[in-house]
């Protein structure tokens, strides 16, 4: 069942992404996303771009990872699916940041942003995205409402994602901020296998 055996190659490659094994992870997300073109099936194609994205972005592949999230970004459009269209366009700020593009990062996290507010995407996605915009904008010399982001930040709850922490001790320089996200990384090497784990 070749429907199946997409799935399971993109069950595979989040997996191993969620673990830390980004060789692995693209790996199976490409086995994933050559299924899929034999089905023809065009948004599962979107999808496993992205997810093929993601993978070179943690590895430090920033212009694949461009390349392949506005590949699905593209086919989402086409497809007029605003949760997906909401969220490659934050993964795509996020690729800018990580290069200094702060001019292309700001246009893609508004557009994120303003998506997740209007689907009422979780709480904490849009609370994200607005620390990410907020960062973006200061380093574009404006002057950033602190007190809005702290108000944010005490609503956010507990998480996983070490990103927004980081972003909120380089606003707010608060080294607390630092810290959690240091220990988040940490937490998670923990959980590897050692080789794995050397990677962080």
């Amino acid at each position: 069942n070749k429907n199946g055996l997409a799935s399971t190659y993109h069950s595979l490659g989040l997996t191993y992404m969620t673990m830390g094994d980004f060789d692995m992870s693209l790996n199976y997300n490409k086995l994933a996303l050559e299924m899929k073109k034999t089905l023809e099936d065009e948004l599962g194609i979107g999808y496993s771009f992205a997810a093929i994205a993601g993978d070179y972005w943690y590895k430090g592949e920033y212009e694949l990872a461009l390349k392949y999230y506005k590949n699905s970004l593209d086919i989402s459009a086409r497809y007029e699916d605003e949760y997906y269209i909401a969220l490659c366009t934050g993964y795509l700020a996020m690729v800018y940041i990580s290069i200094r593009n702060y001019d292309n990062a700001l246009k893609y996290s508004e557009i994120s942003y303003n998506k997740k507010k209007k689907l009422k995407i979780h709480k904490t996605g849009s609370i994200h995205e607005f620390i990410k915009l907020s960062y973006i904008k200061m380093k574009l010399g404006e002057i950033i409402d602190k007190n809005k982001i702290e108000d944010l930040l005490k609503n956010r709850g507990n998480d996983r994602y070490f990103y927004p922490d980081l972003l909120s001790y380089y606003i707010l320089g608060d080294i607390s901020f630092l810290q959690t996200a240091y220990k988040k990384i940490i937490e998670k090497a923990d959980n590897l296998e050692p080789d794995v784990a050397a990677k962080f």
